[in-house]
């Protein structure tokens, strides 16, 4: 690792600088000496503390940032996150906290030096992002979402899903802009498979997605249609240690919601109370599954993207580990 962190530098930069063993370890608690491995670095006549993650560990962006508070208090030096590989998701997240970090060979971003370099970036955001069709989001996301990563035909996805050819061919048209999939021909048909993970594809969907959601009420409990299914914070608190809302969640495609309403009176309420539910309106089915009596869990993530709260962010960081590992 120091050959190669030492070589990277060189070559970005035209910086000489040197990787040698840190003396001051035993300075740090035990726990942090368990975590990483700890070496000392001399860049433009300041010195840096490295440390490289111990393979076993997680390793999420606040968990990192606290580390790293914790040895500037106790060494006064700054700390750089060196590793072989950082997940592009990860990758996102150190920068949003400005964490410094080195990929050797792929990316160097060092903030107190106002330095982002990358050499490579699996997969760039376009300044035009093609947005998904609802109907080709629900597509691709019961792909990812699904534990048998396989090539998928167009008459297969038609089964399963329940909609046309013509729907699934068009979807195929769509995600073929996307850096999530890859298209085929296998004789004359077109076969679709995930291009890399499952995570690296939901990392590339997001870009080309939307909220499922359309529009929220609040009605009386008791006035709860049956066809409905468990959405938003009550399906995440259930696969998370978040804690379950005070007013339930739940969602139904829009279009059926408006058939329901013509033969059936139910109140919408100003403000949620007790005995009140919310009530998404999403813009495709929710519940993938005939079985389930929850939304997708990825279109959930999609619906509450725009929240802007650290324990929801968590608890969504912890589903995508279980959904997609």
């Amino acid at each position: 690792m120091k050959d190669a962190l030492t070589t990277y530098i060189f070559e970005s930069l035209g910086i000489t600088s040197h990787v040698e063993d840190w003396d001051g370890i035993n300075t740090l608690p035990q726990f942090l000496r368990e975590l990483y491995t700890f070496g000392q670095m001399e860049l433009q006549d300041r010195r840096y503390i490295t440390a490289c993650p111990v393979p076993g560990h997680e390793y999420t962006p606040s968990a990192v940032e606290k580390h790293f508070d914790r040895i500037r208090q106790l060494v006064k030096m700054d700390v750089i996150f060196v590793a072989d590989f950082l997940p592009p998701w990860n990758r996102k997240r150190f920068i949003e906290r400005k964490i410094s970090f080195i990929i050797p060979g792929n990316h160097m971003f060092l903030p107190l030096l106002g330095l982002d370099l990358r050499e490579y970036v699996r997969f760039p955001i376009p300044k035009n992002t093609t947005r998904l069709s609802p109907s080709t989001q629900e597509i691709a996301l019961y792909i990812v979402g699904n534990v048998h990563d396989k090539p998928w035909t167009g008459a297969e996805l038609a089964r399963e899903r329940g909609v046309s050819l013509m729907t699934v061919h068009r979807a195929f048209d769509e995600l073929e802009s996307t850096d999530a999939f890859t298209i085929r021909m296998n004789g004359k048909r077109r076969v679709l498979t995930i291009s890399h993970t499952r995570r690296d594809a939901w990392e590339a969907l997001k870009s080309h997605c939307t909220t499922p959601l359309h529009r929220t009420l609040i009605i009386p409990h008791d006035h709860l249609p049956p066809f409905t299914c468990l959405a938003g914070l009550s399906v995440l608190s259930a696969h998370s240690n978040l804690v379950q809302p005070e007013i339930p969640e739940y969602a139904v495609k829009m279009t059926i919601w408006n058939r329901y309403l013509k033969e059936h009176n139910i109140p919408v309420l100003p403000v949620a109370e007790q005995g009140s539910v919310r009530i998404q309106l999403w813009r495709y089915e929710p519940c993938f599954n005939a079985d389930s009596h929850e939304a997708d869990i990825l279109s959930v993530l999609l619906s509450l993207q725009d929240v802007n709260d650290e324990r929801v962010a968590q608890a969504i960081e912890q589903i995508l580990k279980a959904v997609l590992c």
